[in-house]
């Protein structure tokens, strides 16, 4: 399970059961803000996850009406429902109805734990969409950012960190901080 694009499970169940959480969406970026006390004393850490995805991004265009470097929108990738007409829906339902069991094995899934995170590009020209697979990593403790996969060579997708942006954030942070020891 993904949350929002990089935030697994792993980093986020701790948080979930002990705290609570503010997503912040501040120009092109998001910020998660997580609140979670210090055993029993009224002491709040603050952490902040940032997820450098920018919601548009100038890159190459392949389609026979750009051909050049335009502004596409960037969003993630989701799979649709699967359909009751396909032929092996059909096929796997006739088969299994009127029978008192499994008819065909099931999958378990065994080696990869994770799925790649496709990030659809569409051009804002021509409505031209590209896909592209990216696989999440983890610098630091606490920052996870999205790197994108190249054959030749490892391609930074995001740009720098937005300094008003995280100022902005930690400002937020603090009001949100005070305004619990006001309210308890």
């Amino acid at each position: 399970m993904v949350i929002s694009p990089t935030l697994s499970t792993t980093s986020f169940a701790f948080c979930k059961i002990y705290g609570f959480i503010v997503i912040l969406s501040v120009f092109e970026y998001t910020y998660y803000i997580l609140f979670f006390p210090l055993d029993d004393a009224n002491v709040f850490i603050v952490m902040c996850f940032q997820v450098n995805v920018p919601k548009t991004k100038k890159t190459y265009c392949k389609s026979k009406e750009c051909k050049k470097h335009t502004l596409h929108k960037v969003t993630q990738y989701k799979k649709g429902k699967d359909s009751l007409a396909a032929q092996g829906k059909r096929r796997y339902d006739r088969k299994q109805s009127g029978y008192g069991g499994q008819t065909k094995p099931v999958f378990h899934k065994k080696a990869k734990t994770t799925k790649k995170i496709v990030l659809r590009l569409q051009c804002q020209g021509c409505k031209h969409v590209s896909q592209h697979p990216i696989k999440v990593g983890v610098s630091g403790a606490n920052t996870l950012k999205l790197v994108e996969i190249r054959r030749a060579k490892e391609h930074r997708f995001s740009k720098l960190v937005d300094l008003e942006g995280f100022l902005f954030l930690l400002l937020l942070s603090l009001v949100i901080f005070v305004l619990t020891f006001c309210l308890a």
